[in-house]
């Protein structure tokens, strides 16, 4: 760890305040200690303390939250920080290990502050300190790996990523690597990973550290392994479910098939939408995949399950049109008479039973009816007087009542002198949607 980072956390003004922290923590500090040059080495730690704002970010945008600015003791993971906006889930928090390593290059300083791992995915949180305010230098910090390895092995994954600006000068992001494997990822293991860019600023930032498990140790046996190996016939492919892997963090699961028309499938693969036993819709995280010719292989990702179901219901879509161009927008007057029902085609609807106009910002309170309600649900929008859609932040839109699917948009300040109309998209010209079947677990 950086000296001065090092010397930022041991407050010699607070030694007499004495800390219990969990073990995960202790055996990071440990981790640290070791790292350092035998001069600076300390016997005994007895507080940690530092204090954060956050703000929220979208691409090339950077906007205060001010619900979220207070003080946070840097012992607080940064994990669970990331979860009071992206809804990531509890237990990237409760099975994170602490790593906390910085490094330093032309002025930004990357800290890879914790980790969680499950059989097939590593989770990384980061945070980003630049030396100068982040909207005259980079505009969205995006972190480009260039190198990441599992033991010395180079494994072929796909990547995602989010972040929330803390400050004018410091971000916290989380990027989320799926590997497409035979093999399990090990609990412990060494992790190469190098970084070459920061949004528009090329550098190195190269970190080597040990993976443990620490946090992981109830894991194991929380781990449900399934190999229905089950053959659909679809339209445009045909495939076998070979691995469904439900673990605290996610629901993988692992297909391959034989695309009927490579011609058809130049563009996009089929997706899923994916509920448990009792019909609840599972939400989507990620999907990626391989191919050669005709054959593939493909990775879906969802949010892990509550408990494990006796079967997963399967409905299979394809998106069939993306541009703009060719969408319809439906939409109704707001009159303050409601609800107000907007279709969203044979998928179903959007029911918006209040809207209040308040000083700082728009409540919208509404629920949806339809075939995938967690798909259907971000989809809405207010159209103003001259035709302009206004658009809210996907992360500022709350499930309220996850059984009747209810939620509350935050939207922007809108003045209610004004008339503006409400609108969702037919999505009858966005994709088809495919006969479902099931999968038993057993």
């Amino acid at each position: 760890m950086n000296e001065k980072l090092f010397d930022k956390l041991l407050r010699d003004d607070i030694n007499e305040e004495v800390i219990n922290l969990p073990e995960n923590m202790i055996n990071s500090i440990d981790r640290t200690l070791k790292n350092l040059p035998e001069r600076k080495r300390k016997k005994n730690i007895k507080g940690i303390v530092a204090a954060s704002v956050v703000v929220t970010v979208g691409i090339g945008l950077f906007t205060i939250n001010p619900t979220l600015a207070k003080d946070i003791p840097i012992l607080n993971s940064v994990f669970e920080k990331l979860n009071q906006v992206f809804n990531i889930g509890e237990n990237y928090v409760k099975y994170s290990e602490n790593i906390n390593i910085s490094k330093i290059h032309k002025g930004i300083e990357v800290t890879v502050n914790e980790i969680v791992t499950d059989n097939s995915n590593i989770t990384i949180a980061y945070t980003i300190k630049n030396n100068k305010k982040f909207e005259e230098n980079i505009k969205y910090p995006h972190i480009r790996i260039d190198k990441f390895k599992v033991n010395d092995r180079d494994y072929g994954s796909g990547m995602s990523q989010k972040g929330e600006f803390i400050d004018e000068k410091t971000y916290i992001a989380y990027q989320s690597f799926h590997f497409m494997e035979d093999k399990d990822i090990p609990e412990s293991f060494k992790l190469d990973l190098g970084i070459s860019g920061i949004g528009n600023v090329q550098g190195h930032w190269d970190f080597k550290f040990d993976v443990s498990g620490i946090g992981k140790e109830n894991t194991a046996k929380e781990y449900n392994i399934f190999t229905p190996l089950k053959s659909v016939s679809l339209p445009n492919e045909d495939i076998v479910v070979e691995k469904i892997s439900l673990t605290p963090i996610n629901t993988n699961i692992s297909i391959r098939g034989v695309y009927k028309s490579l011609s058809d499938n130049k563009e996009e693969d089929n997706e899923w939408f994916l509920f448990d036993d009792s019909n609840m819709q599972i939400q989507s995280k990620s999907a990626g995949g391989s191919s050669s010719g005709e054959n593939f292989e493909r990775e879906l990702i969802f949010d892990p399950v509550k408990k494990i179901p006796r079967k997963l219901k399967v409905v299979p879509y394809k998106y069939i049109n993306s541009e703009d161009t060719a969408r319809t927008v439906i939409s109704e007057k707001i009159n303050r008479e409601y609800p107000i029902e907007l279709s969203q085609g044979e998928i179903g609807k959007l029911i918006i039973n209040k809207i209040e106009f308040l000083k700082d910002k728009t409540l919208v309170h509404y629920k949806v009816e339809g075939t995938a309600p967690l798909y259907q649900y971000s989809n809405i929008f207010f159209i103003d007087d001259k035709g302009n859609e206004i658009w809210g932040e996907f992360d500022k839109i709350k499930k309220i009542d996850e059984r009747t699917y209810s939620f509350i948009w935050e939207a922007e300040p809108l003045d209610k002198n004004k008339i503006y109309n409400i609108g969702t998209l037919n999505f009858d010209e966005v994709i088809e949607i495919y006969e479902g079947f099931d999968i038993e677990l057993k």
